[in-house]
C-alpha cells in the first residue's frame, strides 16, 4: 500500500482528500502545517507528499526546501496544491523542485490520475 503525505492547514478539505485517497486504498498520512509534515516526512518516508503553499509555522515553500535538501527524503515526490496560480507562485515552485502543482479548487479525479502516473500504478 503506497504511503501519501497530506500536508494542508484547512481541516475540511484535509478530511476531504484524505477520505477521497483512503477510498482509493492509500495509507494517508495527515499534517495541518508544514512543521509537522517535514517531521512526518522525515520518520516515515511517504511514497509522495501532497502540500498546501500558503500555511501557518512553515509554508509550503519551505517544506519543499527542507525536504530537497535532505538526502534521505529528498527524492520523493512533491505535489504543489494552491489557490495561488500566478507564473511566480508556479516558477518559484518549479525551481525550487516541486514535480507537480494542482490548483484549488482540486479535482480530485486529475490529482488520483497524477498520483497513480507519478507512482506507476495502474
Amino acid at each position: 500500500m503506497k504511503k501519501i503525505l497530506l500536508i494542508e492547514d484547512d481541516e475540511y478539505l484535509l478530511l476531504l482528500i484524505e477520505r477521497f485517497l483512503k477510498s482509493k486504498g492509500f495509507n494517508v498520512l495527515t499534517a495541518e502545517n508544514g512543521f509537522i509534515g517535514l517531521i512526518l516526512a522525515k520518520e516515515q518516508k511517504p511514497d509522495l507528499i501532497i502540500c498546501d503553499i500558503k500555511m501557518p509555522v512553515l509554508d509550503g515553500y519551505g517544506v519543499l526546501e527542507n525536504i530537497r535538501k535532505d538526502l534521505k527524503i529528498a527524492k520523493i515526490p512533491v505535489f504543489f496544491i494552491s489557490f495561488y496560480a500566478d507564473d511566480e507562485s508556479i516558477s518559484r515552485a518549479y525551481q525550487l523542485g516541486v514535480n507537480d502543482y494542482l490548483k484549488k479548487p482540486l479535482d480530485l479525479n486529475e490529482l488520483l490520475a497524477k498520483i497513480k502516473h507519478k507512482l506507476q500504478l495502474n
